[in-house]
């Protein structure tokens, strides 16, 4: 009978432990969404760097013409390397 007593209350110390732990996880995932849905509100209002991108087209409109420019560009490099590397020596 005593064994199934120490077993019982080992069962029943872990099981509080377990208890505790999830507790702790729980409170530390809830703190970790409410960061995050803050941080998403803040990116829908037009928030931040990401927001300001998410919200604005100028900025991808002038990426997509800076990364055209640049294509032309390296195709021109290659094409006619010496207009751009002039390279002497003596």
């Amino acid at each position: 009978m005593e064994r199934t007593s120490a077993r019982t209350d080992s069962l029943v110390a872990l099981l509080v432990d377990a208890s505790r732990e999830l507790r702790r996880t729980a409170v530390s995932a809830d703190s970790t969404f409410r960061q995050v849905s803050s941080i998403a509100t803040g990116i829908e209002r037009g928030e931040g760097t990401l927001g300001r991108l998410l919200s604005d087209t100028t900025l991808y409109v002038n990426l997509i013409e800076t990364n055209l420019e640049v294509q032309t560009l390296l195709r021109d490099i290659r094409r006619n390397p010496r207009r751009y590397i002039n390279l002497t020596i003596f």
